[in-house]
């Protein structure tokens, strides 16, 4: 089931992988390098969900929580372009709202999501092992607010996980069973 769901999907012009690490790429770049952590930070949180329109104000504040308002919208520009110098188009803008568009980027959490809706043993399983570790590992970001969204993100994905493990367990050949537990 999950595989012809997935199957169906024309292939997105951006892979966001953000469980195990993050990691941007296209068919064509395996690895688009993003070097600012607040940008890669902010592309995480607009993925979550992609297509959610966010206030340019309140992105501000959740990474740049000590700047004053006018270097926090500063760097919120600087971090939007860098961005888009990577992704494009698939950036939106319009007023004081910012947005992916949803069609340009297949996300791991997104994909590992839908799974988890498929409570049955084989979908259960298959949802285990989409599930690629802990949510941004490796990502740290200077910020108490972000850091706080990332904590609550990564443990709500590893609940699901350990949900669908728990569902899945007597179903998964042993090997896929190792491979999950190792993905801890």
């Amino acid at each position: 089931m999950l595989e012809s769901t997935l199957g169906s999907r024309r292939e997105a012009p951006f892979t966001l992988r953000l469980m195990g690490g993050w990691r941007l790429s296209t068919p064509t770049r395996p690895r688009l390098r993003v070097t600012s952590r607040k940008a890669r930070g902010l592309l995480a949180y607009l993925a979550h969900p992609p297509e959610a329109r966010h206030d340019r104000q309140v992105l501000a504040a959740l990474l740049w929580e000590d700047s004053d308002p006018w270097h926090a919208r500063l760097s919120l520009r600087r971090a939007l372009s860098d961005l888009r110098s990577h992704v494009a188009d698939a950036l939106l803008c319009e007023g004081d709202r910012v947005w992916l568009s949803g069609s340009a980027f297949e996300i791991d959490t997104q994909n590992f999501m839908r799974a988890t809706s498929d409570s049955s043993a084989v979908g259960s399983g298959q949802a285990a092992l989409l599930y690629g570790g802990d949510f941004l590992a490796g990502l740290t970001v200077a910020s108490r607010a972000f850091t706080h969204w990332q904590q609550l993100t990564r443990q709500r994905l590893h609940s699901r996980m350990l949900v669908c493990r728990a569902c899945a367990h007597d179903w998964m050949p042993v090997k896929h069973q190792e491979d999950a537990t190792r993905a801890r």
